[in-house]
């Protein structure tokens, strides 16, 4: 389920038995005019009272199961007006000993491979929008690019790992003490020893984020300052390279991408458009700043086709709101 803002607050205010009485009766008016409308009110009851309960047991909502439940119901359906089918997301299972073998086909640029007599191996793993790709190091190392991203790999077989990162990725780091691995990206480094942990850094973003699932890294910004981070924590870089440790939203939230799902909470609509950019390989247009000012609640499924995720946004909206795909382009417009 997708809501606006402006819905997420009425309907939350309603259930917390906060509305006027003149404006409780308007929503149970509304939910009683079609059998649609009663069918979102009854699944919206059992998100918030979802919230409510994981609220009670650990002081915080439970996002992933609340809105996973709603959305199998919109799945199901949504899955009687599929019309348009946009490309589903291709999972690419990179290995490296298959990188010379596949180079033609997918674009990599290598040179200089570690062998018996070499000891230095650089190349570049571009992964278009649209699609995922797996890949293990040399080392050992296990690296997952999200849409949109690019690695450059530079490796010295005896002094040194090091990658450059653009876009999203998880690391499984092999452990190895006489070399540290070093993750670069365009505001800051990450240095660590053998540890799992999540990068998202794309140009086009606001914020990068790093998320570390178990052992230890530090982080380091243009400015020289670290940072050294401990299991479970989730920091946000901003484009003055500050560090900022933010309340975690729950692991199987932040690498839901690994599985093709995406969710978020009061996110604006441009926001969402960077999501549907990178997972359907689409260029969003807006017809005015206002829509893309708009606010929502929700998830996006990759396996979904993208005017599934846009019937929602538009069912669920604070505005009278359309959408038409056209050459690659997903154009929203306002009536």
């Amino acid at each position: 389920m997708n809501l606006s803002e402006n819905s997420w607050n009425r309907l939350q205010k309603y259930f917390a038995g906060e509305l006027p009485a003149a404006e409780m009766e308007e929503v149970e008016k509304w939910a009683h005019e079609s059998s649609a409308n009663s069918d979102v009110f009854a699944e919206a009851k059992s998100i918030f009272e979802a919230f409510k309960d994981a609220e009670l047991q650990i002081g915080k909502y439970n996002v992933d199961a609340a809105w996973e439940r709603f959305n199998q119901w919109m799945e199901a359906e949504n899955t009687k007006q599929r019309s348009l089918k946009i490309r589903r997301l291709a999972f690419d299972v990179l290995k490296y000993a298959a990188i010379i073998i596949l180079a033609v086909s997918i674009g990599f640029g290598i040179s200089n491979f570690i062998s018996g007599r070499q000891e230095f191996a650089e190349f570049t793993i571009d992964v278009p929008k649209g699609h995922r790709s797996n890949v293990v190091l040399d080392d050992g190392t296990q690296v997952m690019l999200n849409s949109g991203s690019e690695l450059q790999v530079l490796f010295h077989q005896k002094h040194g790992r090091k990658v450059k990162l653009t876009g999203e990725g998880w690391f499984n780091v092999a452990h190895d003490p006489r070399r540290p691995f070093m993750v670069e990206t365009e505001r800051f480094s990450v240095e660590v020893f053998g540890t799992s942990f999540n990068v998202k850094s794309y140009p086009d973003d606001d914020v990068r984020h790093l998320y570390l699932s178990k052992g230890s890294v530090q982080l380091k910004n243009k400015k020289g300052e670290n940072l050294i981070l401990t299991p479970e924590q989730y920091v946000a870089i901003t484009n003055d390279d500050a560090f900022s440790i933010e309340v975690n939203p729950g692991e199987q939230t932040l690498l839901s991408w690994m599985d093709g799902k995406y969710y978020f909470r009061n996110e604006s609509l441009s926001e969402i458009a960077k999501l549907i950019e990178r997972a359907y390989a689409l260029e969003v247009v807006f017809s005015t700043g206002e829509i893309a000012n708009e606010k929502y609640t929700g998830s996006l499924n990759v396996d979904e086709h993208v005017s599934d995720l846009m019937n929602k946004l538009v069912i669920t909206s604070g505005f009278p709101m359309t959408y038409k795909l056209q050459d690659r382009k997903l154009i929203i417009s306002s009536n």
